[in-house]
C-alpha cells in the first residue's frame, strides 16, 4: 500500500520537528517553500492532506 502523502507549504525553513514526526509515522512528505511552489506540487503529487502556513492561505485562495 502506498504511503499517504502530506504537502507542507511553509516559508519557515525550520520544519525539521514536524517533518521528522510525520516521517516517523510513515507519511510521505512533500515540502513547498511558498504558495506558488505549493500549487505546483499540489498538482503534481495529489496529496492526501495539505498543511499551509496561515499567512499563505489568502494568497492560495486568490490563486485558485
Amino acid at each position: 500500500m502506498a504511503k499517504e502523502c502530506i504537502l507542507l507549504i511553509d516559508d519557515i525553513t525550520d520544519t525539521t520537528a514536524i517533518v521528522s514526526l510525520l516521517k516517523a509515522a510513515e507519511y510521505q512528505i512533500i515540502l513547498a517553500k511558498n504558495e506558488t511552489d505549493g500549487l505546483k506540487k499540489a498538482s503534481q503529487f495529489h496529496a492526501d492532506l495539505v498543511i499551509v502556513n496561515q499567512t499563505h492561505i489568502k494568497l492560495l485562495l486568490l490563486s485558485a
